[in-house]
């Protein structure tokens, strides 16, 4: 079982060398299949639809991570998929806070990392700050393997499909 290590800035996850030696295999395994797949767009499909099966695995966590005051917070954690830009051709999946839940955007980042102290002037009002309650970024760091796994996974499922 991989150890934990915390101290008072961060929480990071090491992985053990038969983890290490999984994901290296697996990986050598979907590139050398990656190498027979004759249409370019399956490749791009493959490879898009596995970054977001991990993204995935961070929102769910994310959502388990959360604070829960009022839910909408956990309903506006999304994954998704970024249009690459001409001429770049990297992939790449995101977890995010739902663009068309502003209140919940707004407030994502004030949960996350907390707030200070602050005057409100326009309410007469000291706010007392808000200690900070990390959800996205403990989803993303304490689960290295589950997150490889689940790329992994979706990769060979559809190298399957396409008969590689």
């Amino acid at each position: 079982m991989p150890s934990i290590i915390r101290d008072s800035e961060t929480t990071t996850r090491q992985l053990t060398g038969d983890a290490v030696t999984r994901m290296r295999s697996d990986m050598i395994e979907i590139r050398d299949r990656l190498k027979r797949v004759k249409e370019p767009r399956n490749v791009d499909n493959l490879l898009r639809t596995s970054i977001l099966a991990g993204a995935r695995v961070v929102r769910d966590h994310a959502k388990e991570n959360v604070v829960e005051q009022t839910g909408g917070l956990k309903k506006a954690i999304i994954a998704r998929t970024r249009r690459r830009r001409r001429g770049d051709e990297s992939i790449r999946a995101t977890v995010t806070i739902n663009p068309k839940m502003i209140r919940e955007r707004n407030i994502a980042h004030l949960v996350e990392f907390g707030t200070s102290p602050h005057e409100q002037a326009k309410l007469n009002f000291t706010h007392p700050g808000a200690y900070m309650q990390p959800f996205l970024r403990p989803a993303a760091d304490e689960n290295h393997e589950e997150i490889f796994q689940a790329v992994a996974d979706k990769a060979k499922e559809r190298l399957e499909k396409l008969n590689v």
